[in-house]
């Protein structure tokens, strides 16, 4: 072993060895990011929506009017003073 020359020298298998595993290991980051990070963002910005303006669903519900089609079914089934009640599947006995 000479003075200027270090006690380990890296070879060309070690360094194509390196190279594919930081490619291998760089390739399933890049797909893993490209699959998932779409959808995770997705959903994020959903919750995010969801936290600012509340459920669009319920929001509709308060904020719409009664459908005037609907409100003699609802009546009928479901009157004010309690004494029918609608029993599904129960026979006449």
């Amino acid at each position: 072993m000479s003075c200027g020359e270090p006690p380990y020298t890296i070879s060309n298998a070690n360094i194509t060895t390196a190279d594919s595993f930081i490619f291998l290991v760089l390739s399933m980051v890049i797909i893993a990011a490209s699959l998932y990070l779409p959808s995770h963002i997705s959903m994020i910005a959903s919750r995010a929506f969801y936290y600012y303006a509340g459920d669009i669903q319920n929001a509709a519900n308060l904020t719409s009017a009664p459908d005037p089609t609907t409100a003699h079914v609802k009546a009928s089934f479901a009157p004010d003073d309690g004494s029918a009640q609608v029993r599904l599947g129960a026979g006449t006995s």
